[in-house]
C-alpha cells in the first residue's frame, strides 16, 4: 500500500504541473519570470504564481503558471521553459523545468520498488 501511495504522489505531481498538458503546433520557449503575483486562497494562507516573459518572432508575450506554491517558489529573473502553439504564440502555458520531472519520476520508481519489496514480503 505505501507504494502505491507514492506512486500516486508522483503522477499527482505531473499532474498539478500541467506536466501532461500540450498545446496545439506546440513548441518550445525559454521564458524568464517578469513577476510573482500573491492569490490569495483562503483563510489559511496564499499561493504565488509566476507571469513568465518569452519572445517570439520578436513579439513579447506574458503567460500565467497554472501551478501555485505555497511560498515564493519562483524568483524574478528565473528561466522557465514555455510550451506555446507556433500558430499563435498567445497560446501557452509554462512547463516544469526538468527537475520536477526529475523528483516525480524518482517518486514513482521509489514507490514501484516500495511496492513490490512489500508484495514480496521483503518490506515488513
Amino acid at each position: 500500500m505505501p507504494g502505491i501511495i507514492i506512486i500516486g504522489m508522483g503522477l499527482l505531481g505531473f499532474v498539478i504541473t500541467g506536466a501532461f498538458k500540450r498545446v496545439p503546433n506546440q513548441k518550445i520557449a525559454k521564458g524568464q519570470v517578469a513577476s510573482i503575483e500573491k492569490v490569495d486562497m483562503d483563510s489559511d494562507g496564499s499561493s504565488y504564481i509566476a507571469i513568465v516573459h518569452f519572445i517570439i518572432n520578436n513579439n513579447d508575450y506574458f503567460v500565467r503558471s497554472k501551478w501555485q506554491t505555497g511560498h515564493p517558489g519562483f524568483y524574478v529573473g528565473q528561466q522557465l521553459p514555455v510550451a506555446y502553439n507556433e500558430k499563435n504564440p498567445q497560446e501557452a502555458l509554462v512547463r516544469p523545468k526538468k527537475s520536477s520531472y526529475m523528483v516525480f519520476i524518482g517518486l514513482i520508481i521509489m514507490g514501484i520498488i516500495v511496492a513490490y519489496l512489500s508484495f514480496t514480503g521483503q518490506l515488513q
